[in-house]
């Protein structure tokens, strides 16, 4: 119905309007025997409406896009499996990432306690280290004492010694 009217509108349209001297315009328009035989082609021109065979290609047309649509299906599955394994994949990585990440820490934090410690017996090393030298000076003074000792009583009993034997006196020569 839409299609007869515009080619009505369409075959009608060389109409003209005229203005004569400022009277009302007047319409040139064709006979109506025209405008119904335009009618009657314009409806000649028109699709025919769905026959039988318009079913069976409506399932031929629907059948091919479930065809299309259960392949894109597939492909979307396919791209579906791909992706869900590389998010796996990506997952099992930043949990290592971050084991690694929290080892790094902890061994920053043990790294820091183990300078500490080191400081602690370093200084603990000096103290020792002092005491000993302390130590051997006070052992060197020790035996330096050992050995003035000896010296002054091996000059006493040098001393003493002979004057505790009793001397023989050799009357022949006196």
């Amino acid at each position: 119905m839409r299609n007869a009217l515009l080619a009505i509108l369409l075959l009608t349209a060389p109409a003209m309007a005229q203005e004569i001297d400022g009277e009302a315009p007047a319409v040139n328009a064709p006979p109506a025997a025209e405008i119904r035989s335009d009618y009657q082609r314009a409806q000649a021109n028109v699709a025919p409406r769905a026959t039988p065979s318009g079913p069976q290609a409506e399932n031929r047309a629907l059948k091919a896009q479930l065809a299309e649509l259960t392949a894109a299906h597939a492909a979307l599955e396919k791209q579906y499996a791909e992706d869900k394994a590389a998010l796996d994949a990506l997952r099992t990585e930043l949990s290592n990432v971050e084991k690694l990440s929290n080892n790094a820490v902890a061994l920053q934090e043990q790294n820091e306690e183990l300078i500490k410690r080191n400081r602690m017996l370093q200084s603990e090393i000096d103290v020792l280290t002092a005491s000993r030298d302390q130590l051997q000076g006070d052992n060197r003074q020790r035996w330096f004492m050992f050995g003035g000792l000896a010296v002054f009583l091996g000059a006493l009993l040098a001393v003493l010694l002979p004057r505790l034997k009793p001397r023989r006196r050799y009357s022949e020569w006196a």
